[in-house]
């Protein structure tokens, strides 16, 4: 229906977070996920991938600067009984791998320290997507995106992180060390590697 808009920021609102945005002398309000809102200026032009919610009593559009975080708000909300605000609420709360890793592990208590995501709601989650943890998985090492525009092959990726969390280490730590040392062509050996010595310098 409407799948991005590209404008400038003409303001700001907090609680709910979003902005007006002018597309060619039309404005729109979009509601933001709390990373978006907080790099979003006003007077500067941005592209934000757009999903409109439709309900009984209003049509909102939720804004993302990234297709992945559009992805993960579209398959977190597609499960019966999440609404909107508690995908935004999800997905500002936890990384795309603690999401993925805590429905592999079918672990509630990671999902419901989201605000508004209670025990029975996590529940249902990692039930509904526990058959689209290869979609998940995708849209985590797509989350890890090099500046160089690389990406993590999706096989390394699940490997070294399966390998780091069963050491003990947290995902955000993973997640960062996989950022800092991912290459091109990098094997998953070397990668490995280089990802423990990272994490073990960074304690």
């Amino acid at each position: 229906m409407l799948a991005f808009l590209i404008g400038s920021i003409d303001s700001k609102i907090f609680n709910p977070n979003s902005v007006s945005i002018n597309v060619q002398g039309f404005g729109f309000l979009i509601y933001l996920s709390y990373n978006a809102w907080t790099k979003a200026e006003v007077g500067k032009e941005y592209k934000f991938y757009t999903v409109v919610n439709i309900s009984q009593e209003s049509m909102k559009i939720y804004g993302f600067l990234e297709d992945w975080e559009k992805q993960l708000f579209e398959l977190i909300s597609s499960v019966k009984g999440i609404g909107a605000k508690s995908a935004l609420a999800l997905i500002d709360s936890i990384s795309p791998s603690q999401i993925t890793q805590a429905i592999i592990e079918e672990n509630p208590q990671t999902l419901s320290a989201a605000p508004g995501i209670g025990k029975k709601t996590a529940e249902r989650l990692i039930f509904e997507l526990k058959p689209k943890v290869l979609e998940l998985e995708i849209i985590s090492q797509k989350s890890l995106r090099l500046n160089v525009g690389n990406i993590l092959d999706i096989g390394q990726f699940a490997e070294i992180n399966g390998i780091l969390n069963s050491l003990g280490y947290s995902q955000s730590d993973i997640d960062k060390a996989l950022k800092a040392n991912h290459e091109d062509n990098i094997s998953t050996d070397d990668l490995l590697k280089k990802c423990l010595t990272w994490l073990s310098a960074a304690k």
